[in-house]
């Protein structure tokens, strides 16, 4: 069995009740329901919230849209504090009654990345599906400028490249082809095996990578601005998403 385990914690710092924002006439948490249940290989559709209004939209979007195949799923106080990480997260999910020798794969979809292609979903599960040596998976875009131009700053405030062939701070400053491409994670869709977590990783020492458009993830209220911007821009072009 394959599920999309959705989390969507309730307290947020940086955009209060961020997973109940709306870009169009959908939350963020919708989004991603409604992105999970077109995808054919997806069997269930888990929430793990420890907030009773996320668990109520939920609900009720399931009563709506899917009879019972949207299943709330209350998280434990631990997996849901700041500190908590995305292994806790799944560790609580499977520690809650559910067959885990029954789940091949969980598909792990952030409501902070609602522009998903719904394609890139699947054609991750079947990347998974036909490479078993696998570890786990995630969705990356290539990033602007290599990350190899990046600096710190020293307790003095000076300036340091962090990688060592841009050590100094001239080293990062060629031209972006010089150095390797790098790419940065995007929650469009990660996809975590179940056997591997228990073993007390997350994705393990074989993640395959899939390469997507670059995409916006909202952990700012000006994020949020971006992303109802750029919805309603798409709604007057052809748009590469679907509409929840």
């Amino acid at each position: 069995m394959i599920v999309a385990l959705i989390p969507a914690r309730g307290q947020s710092k940086r955009v209060p009740r961020k997973n109940l924002q709306k870009i169009g006439p959908s939350t963020l948490l919708e989004w991603s329901i409604a992105s999970a249940s077109i995808v054919e290989a997806i069997d269930r559709i888990y929430i793990s919230s420890e907030d009773d209004e996320i668990l109520n939209v939920a609900r009720m979007y399931d009563q709506d849209n899917f009879y019972n195949r949207v299943i709330p799923m209350r998280r434990r106080k631990h997996a849901a504090t700041d500190d908590a990480t995305d292994r806790d997260v799944i560790v609580d999910f499977l520690n809650r009654g559910v067959d885990e020798g029954d789940i091949s794969l969980v598909v792990y979809l952030r409501p902070t990345t609602p522009f998903r292609r719904v394609e890139d979903i699947g054609e991750a599960i079947q990347k998974m599906i036909a490479v078993p040596e696998a570890t786990g998976l995630r969705s990356v875009h290539e990033m602007s400028e290599s990350a190899y131009k990046c600096m710190t700053i020293k307790a003095e405030c000076l300036l340091k490249g962090i990688f060592a062939m841009a050590d100094a701070v001239d080293g990062a400053n060629l031209p972006n082809h010089f150095y390797p491409k790098t790419y940065h994670p995007n929650g469009v869709v990660d996809i975590i095996r179940p056997k591997i977590v228990r073993t007390g990783a997350l994705f393990g020492e074989n993640v395959m990578a899939h390469i997507t458009e670059p995409t916006i993830e909202i952990d700012t209220l000006h994020d949020l601005k971006i992303a109802e911007f750029e919805y309603a821009t798409r709604r007057k072009e052809e748009r590469i998403v679907f509409k929840p």
